[in-house]
């Protein structure tokens, strides 16, 4: 799981919902009609820049054949009055419909739940997992692992990426380029480009130093 701040809806969704929901209009909000006549680009394109084109569950970059889609922490069918509620809403990776395989993520999820504490935009939703150097995810509690197997998170394709993080860190470990003395300086490094986005499975990075030094 990636944490991803939550930040301001934009202006347009806003408008969007006012309209909808007018004394003039009276109509409830919907979001078939969202998807048809609402701003959903403009949205799309606003959470993957608070998200870093980073997939909200693995942290997976997105982009190129790394389809994603708007996806619903609390499910449609459990929390419909949660269907356009900015806070419940996130990008995963995954498309329906496009062949895009294996299912992880929201793909996987379906109409699922996962505990409330687990959301993305929880800062401290990443703390409840640990990776190996082999790449494997472990939950630290019940809910954790229940969540990897919600969103497959353990599947091999995603373990291998995670492996080749690992294995860089481990290797600036080796080489003292990362110590016990400096680590806490240099993992916002780690974190961040000069462009201001970050790296793919940033959180993996976050989690392994951590837990190796902290």
């Amino acid at each position: 799981m990636k944490h991803s701040d939550k930040k301001t809806e934009p202006t347009s969704f806003t408008h969007y919902k006012d309209k909808r929901v007018g004394k003039k209009h009276g109509r409830k909000l919907s979001y078939g009609h969202f998807k048809k006549q609402g701003p959903k680009k403009e949205l799309t394109v606003h959470i993957m820049d608070e998200q870093k084109n980073l997939c909200c569950y693995c942290g997976r970059r997105i982009s190129g054949e790394n389809k994603s889609h708007l996806e619903h922490f609390f499910s449609q069918k459990h929390f419909k009055k949660l269907a356009l509620d900015y806070s419940n809403m996130f990008i995963s990776c995954g498309l329906t419909g496009t062949g895009y395989t294996p299912e992880t993520c929201g793909f996987h999820k379906k109409e699922l739940e996962i505990d409330a504490n687990l959301i993305p935009s929880n800062r401290n939703c990443e703390g409840n997992f640990i990776y190996g150097s082999d790449g494997t995810i472990t939950g630290l509690n019940p809910e954790a692992k229940a969540a990897i197997k919600i969103l497959n998170l353990g599947e091999a394709t995603l373990a291998s990426d995670r492996k080749v993080v690992i294995s860089g860190l481990e290797g600036m470990i080796a080489s003292g380029e990362i110590s016990k003395t400096n680590w806490q300086t240099e993992l916002p490094k780690l974190c961040a480009a000069s462009d201001g986005s970050e790296p793919g499975y940033v959180q993996v990075i976050r989690r392994y130093i951590e837990a190796e030094f902290s």
